[in-house]
């Protein structure tokens, strides 16, 4: 049963990249890691794999955390990153949605650039690693929606 979930949870993150970027394909994906990387900044679409562990900094500069992973919607579009904020060496962060339009600079290498500033993160909304099912609620959906002014 995990198998068959695991199966299906690839086939859709792989359709979601399709979706985001045409021209990738499985056959391609290996040996253009550092062509992407490198082209990244002239394009319009961007590879999840490359956004994945970036850093996240505010407007000011300052380190956030780093992208955790990614929540998508089922039309294809980025609804949240996920930051790992807070911790020491990777124990006792913080999972914080952050809305994907909160994201002003995506283009810049090695990081992110979030609108958020300490007060807004510090209280933002967080869940743990066992509650990621708490997306599928609509309700956790409209209430990170509100916190952050949506």
């Amino acid at each position: 049963m995990k198998a068959r979930a695991w199966m299906i949870a690839g086939t859709l993150l792989w359709a979601c990249l399709a979706l985001l970027n045409p021209e990738y394909s499985l056959a391609e994906s290996g040996n253009e890691s550092i062509q992407n990387a490198e082209q990244r900044e002239n394009s319009i679409r961007i590879r999840v794999s490359d956004i994945m562990g970036e850093k996240v900094r505010n407007l000011k500069g300052d380190d956030y955390g780093t992208v955790g992973d990614m929540i998508l919607h089922k039309n294809g579009t980025i609804d949240y990153i996920i930051l790992l904020h807070g911790g020491i060496l990777g124990m006792g962060e913080s999972l914080v949605p952050v809305p994907w339009y909160r994201v002003v600079d995506s283009e810049r290498k090695g990081f992110l650039v979030i609108d958020l500033d300490d007060e807004l993160l510090k209280n933002a909304p967080s869940f743990s690693e066992e509650e990621w099912q708490r997306f599928e609620n609509e309700d956790w959906n409209e209430e990170i929606k509100k916190y952050y002014g949506d």
